[in-house]
């Protein structure tokens, strides 16, 4: 285990501790949404850009359906105003989901052709 690791809550299953998502992990996803905010448009062909933590927020999204996790829940809004999203946060996810998480939005990256700030081999010394 890395010293920037830690463990969170016992699995509610298993009732072993979870490492959960490290340091470089976080710092990994949020500079793949940094090069989504700067080169993809969303939706696909609007010409529109999204900041970063919305890009975060709809790989997880996508990430949780993927892998049939219902994590996601659309709820009215607090102050009666259309609705919002609760989702779990990225950091507090174990270390596992958050390598797929990863490697789920390195694929769409480049599905859909977005230009990464460092090369493949730069991401692939990082320490998942």
């Amino acid at each position: 285990m890395s010293a920037s690791s830690f463990f969170a809550a016992t699995c509610p299953f298993c009732h072993k501790f979870i490492e959960v998502a490290s340091e470089s992990q976080q710092i990994a996803l949020q500079l793949m949404c940094l090069d989504l905010a700067r080169g993809a448009e969303w939706p696909q062909g609007s010409g529109q850009h999204i900041d970063a933590g919305r890009w975060k927020q709809l790989l997880m999204l996508s990430w949780f359906r993927a892998h049939g996790i219902e994590d996601g829940q659309v709820y009215p809004s607090l102050d009666g105003i259309g609705f919002d999203i609760a989702y779990r946060r990225p950091e507090r996810l174990p270390k596992i989901h958050m390598s797929e998480l990863l490697a789920f939005a390195d694929a769409w990256c480049a599905e859909h052709d977005v230009v990464r700030s460092k090369s493949r081999r730069e991401r692939a010394a990082e320490p998942f």
